[in-house]
Order: C-alpha cells, then sequence, then structure tokens
C-alpha cells in the first residue's frame, strides 16, 4: 500500500510529460498544407493563407481530429485540365471552414464520420459534394456552376441553410439511406429524396420536391414552379 501515493503521481508525471500542445499550422504551399493535414494532431488548427493551393488533398483517417479553416479568400484549386477530388476526408471528427473549392471533377468527398463542413464554397465542378460517411453536419455551404449539387450515399447526416444554385439536381438523397435531418436549405434544381425516416423542415426546392422514401416527416417546404410528388 505504501507504493501506491508513489505509482500513482508517477503515471501522472508520465501522462503530462506525454502531453503535447495543440497547434496551430500555417501552409504556406500546396506542398505544407497537404503535409499538415496528413500529420494533424487532435486538437491542432490548419489555417490556410488567402492564397490559391493547386492539386487535390486528403484528411487520411490516421490524422486529427483537427479543423482546417481559410478566411474566404483561400481557395483549393485544381491544376491545369482538372483534378480528381479537390477535398477527401477520410478523417472522423474534423471541422472544415470557410474556404473555396474551385475545379476538380469531385469538390468534396466525405468518408469520414462525425465532420462538421460549414461555409465552404464549390464551383466549376461536376459533383460538388458527396457525402458517403455517417453523423456528418453539412451547414451553410454554397454551390454553383456544377452538374451535380450534393449528394447523400450514407444515413444520420444533417444539412442545414445550404444553397445550391445549379438547374441540374441540387440535392440528392439516395436510396438506403435513413434519419437524417435537412432544414433551411435552398435548391434551384431538383430536390431528390429517395431515403427514409428523414426530416425535412422550411427547404426550398426551385424545381420541384421529389419523394419516393418512406416514413419521412415534411414539415413548411416549399416547391416552386413543381409541386412536392410523392411516389
Amino acid at each position: 500500500m505504501k507504493w501506491q501515493p508513489l505509482i500513482v503521481a508517477m503515471v501522472a508525471a508520465f501522462a503530462l510529460l506525454c502531453q503535447t500542445e495543440a497547434r496551430v499550422i500555417k501552409p504556406a504551399s500546396t506542398a505544407e498544407l497537404q503535409s499538415a493535414l496528413a500529420s494533424a494532431g487532435k486538437g491542432d488548427t490548419i489555417q490556410m493563407l488567402p492564397m490559391h493551393y493547386k492539386g487535390d488533398f486528403v484528411i487520411p483517417a490516421s490524422s486529427g481530429p483537427a479543423t482546417l479553416v481559410g478566411d474566404y479568400n483561400s481557395t483549393i484549386e485544381s491544376e491545369e485540365g482538372g483534378g480528381n477530388i479537390g477535398l477527401h476526408v477520410q478523417g472522423n471528427g474534423w471541422k472544415i471552414k470557410s474556404f473555396w473549392i474551385k475545379g476538380p471533377v469531385q469538390g468534396l468527398l466525405i468518408e469520414g464520420t462525425g465532420n462538421s463542413i460549414e461555409g465552404v464554397v464549390l464551383q466549376k465542378t461536376t459533383h460538388a459534394m458527396v457525402v458517403k460517411g455517417e453523423e456528418n453536419t453539412i451547414k451553410s455551404c454554397v454551390i454553383s456552376e456544377a452538374e451535380l449539387g450534393i449528394i447523400v450515399e450514407a444515413s444520420k447526416n444533417s444539412l442545414y441553410y445550404n444553397s445550391v444554385n445549379i438547374q441540374t439536381p441540387a440535392i440528392i438523397i439516395k436510396e438506403g439511406t435513413c434519419c437524417g435531418l435537412l432544414d433551411g436549405n435552398v435548391a434551384n434544381g431538383e430536390f431528390n429524396l429517395d431515403g427514409s425516416e428523414w426530416k425535412l423542415n422550411g427547404n426550398v426546392a426551385n424545381h420541384g420536391l421529389y419523394i419516393k422514401g418512406c416514413k419521412n416527416e415534411l414539415m413548411g417546404n416549399v416547391a416552386n414552379g413543381m409541386p412536392i410528388n410523392l411516389y
């Protein structure tokens, strides 16, 4: 018993030595941004500068959770000829906000879980945003000049106050998904809901709201030009 206080003290001291302070990283080049994303520790902040980072970027599952933030003049931009994926989020629990993605085939691919995407502007993409992981929050993002807007292929995701300014299918919730939330989104194109048990509150679909899934809850939604169609 006399050794117990000493052992407790040694364990506490070792834990203190193993702690590392969260870093603020300000990448000044494409290579530095990719390195920061790959090596980010828990609680780190990657502060993008007001510049163009050219290429495709990956947040691996092994990094973070951390914060990636810009200042609305920060841009991920594809190289000439177009890249594949502007930002590929494989990690979990990241906070990603306030920058532009321009030019890639896929603007933002989210495969991790529990991420928060806020205030990202996606432009000149084929598929602007694809969500394949669960329990992500997409908020106040703006999409224009894309062939498809937000495509959700997983359950339990939440979309708040996003603006999808394209005439083609703007928001697509895939069949087999369930139990998510769509609140206050504005879609200039079609809004297709093929999943089940989703809650839709106060959304606007300027070219029709098409619902194929079952047991969805709708409140205060508006379908301009075309009615709300239930199949």
